[in-house]
C-alpha cells in the first residue's frame, strides 16, 4: 500500500511512501510558484497498462486559477500526461477521481471538477470527463 502525504495548500509537492517500510517511493513537484500541486489527489486506474495503479493529482491555482491535472505512473512516478484547463479562473482540478471505463477501451477514465468554470453561467462550475488512456475529453 502506498500512502501520499498531502501537502498544505501553499505547498508545491506531493510525497508517496510504502506503508510497510515508510521508504520514499516517489516525490512529485508542481510546475509553478503557489500552483497548489496536490490540491486534489486520487488513486487512478492502470493508465499505462503496466500492472500498477497510478495517481491523479491536481494544481488548482496554476496560472491564475486555470489549473492542471497530471496523471502519474504508479510504478515509475513519471508523468503520463497532463491536462490543462482552457478557461481562465476555472479552478480546474478542484476535485479529481477515477470514473471506471466509460468509453470501453480497457482503461479507467477520469472525472475532473472545475468549481469556478464559467462556460455558460458565471462561476457555475463544471465536471469534465477525460479518457484515461489518452487524456482527451470524452
Amino acid at each position: 500500500m502506498t500512502r501520499c502525504l498531502l501537502p498544505t495548500l501553499a505547498a508545491r509537492s506531493l510525497t508517496c511512501a510504502a506503508a510497510q517500510a515508510q521508504a520514499l517511493q516517489h516525490s512529485f513537484i508542481g510546475q509553478g510558484v503557489q500552483d497548489h500541486f496536490g490540491y486534489a489527489v486520487a488513486g487512478g486506474g492502470d493508465h499505462d497498462l503496466d500492472g500498477h495503479d497510478g495517481l491523479i493529482v491536481s494544481a488548482v491555482f496554476y496560472l491564475t486559477q486555470e489549473g492542471y491535472v497530471r496523471v502519474l505512473s504508479g510504478r515509475t512516478g513519471e508523468v503520463l500526461y497532463a491536462i490543462e484547463s482552457e478557461h481562465r479562473t476555472a479552478g480546474f482540478g478542484s476535485d479529481v477521481s477515477g470514473l471506471g471505463d466509460v468509453n470501453s477501451d480497457g482503461v479507467e477514465d477520469l472525472l475532473i471538477g472545475a468549481c469556478w468554470d464559467s462556460v455558460d453561467v458565471h462561476y457555475a462550475g463544471a465536471v469534465h470527463v477525460y479518457s484515461g488512456r489518452s487524456g482527451q475529453p470524452l
